[in-house]
């Protein structure tokens, strides 16, 4: 097992050889031990891309609160000193316009994901610069692609990548992730539902997207039968239930 060890990042990076490759997974179907050591590394990689997601998420807020503020806040507060000078009657309809700002601002967090994340917000993902691979240049320009919300690109690359890869389930997956974004649907879902019926570690992440492009298309029962197959272990657990309840 000790030989596999250094090669997990490479193994979740899709940075392996064909050949590499075909000889972890073989691996990975007998090992637990290695199973479980590549499921923790996925997890760190996915509390790190959370965090980095977190961040710029609350520096987005922080910019669009600053150029809301003395907009809303600022020019009110001069109105009230100018009116503490004469007095007057009490507003609601002022009031009432205080309420919908702070309201207003409320959605805005929600919009932004820091209350109530929505059930197809993607996930960022991570681009490897460190390790050597033939493909690392087209997989890194794929994944900022992506993450620069270009799906057009990311589809466009990612297709080319899992032609040259078919048995890679990473670009398959980011494949599907990019028809999401797209709003793709049906591209995502025929994508995703090979990767949640196969063994690889994208398949319970697979599988809550299955049910998430499949609320999307109104097919309820289908995505019911993914949302279930989403452990406790997994990241997506929390919203699966939400689809489960819905």
């Amino acid at each position: 097992m000790e030989k596999y060890i250094d090669k997990i990042q490479d193994f979740l990076d899709g940075l392996l050889s064909e050949e590499e490759r075909n000889s972890f997974e073989k691996e990975l179907a007998t090992n637990d031990e290695l199973m479980e050591e590549v499921r923790m590394q996925k997890k760190l990689n996915e509390v790190i891309s959370s965090r980095i997601e977190a961040s710029v998420r609350i520096d987005e807020l922080k910019v669009s609160l600053a150029k809301n503020r003395e907009k809303y806040f600022v020019s009110s507060i001069s109105k009230i000193k100018n009116s503490l000078s004469t007095p007057k009657v009490f507003s609601l309809k002022k009031w009432t316009i205080t309420i919908g700002v702070a309201a207003c601002l409320l959605l805005g967090l929600n919009f932004l994901g820091v209350f109530s994340p929505s059930l197809n917000e993607l996930p960022l993902l991570t681009s490897e610069v460190v390790r050597s691979s033939n493909n690392k240049n087209e997989v890194n320009d794929a994944i900022a692609s992506f993450n620069a919300k270009n799906y057009n690109e990311s589809i466009q690359l990612f297709t080319a990548l899992t032609k040259n890869a078919p048995s890679n389930s990473r670009f398959q997956y980011y494949l599907a992730l990019s028809y999401m974004g797209k709003k793709e649907w049906k591209d995502a879902k025929d994508t995703f539902i090979p990767i949640a019926e196969g063994n690889s570690i994208f398949r319970e992440d697979a599988a809550y997207f299955t049910a998430v492009a499949a609320l999307e298309l109104e097919d309820k029962k289908l995505a019911l039968a993914y949302a279930k197959r989403v452990s406790k272990d997994s990241q997506y657990y929390k919203k699966a239930q939400r689809i489960i309840k819905k």
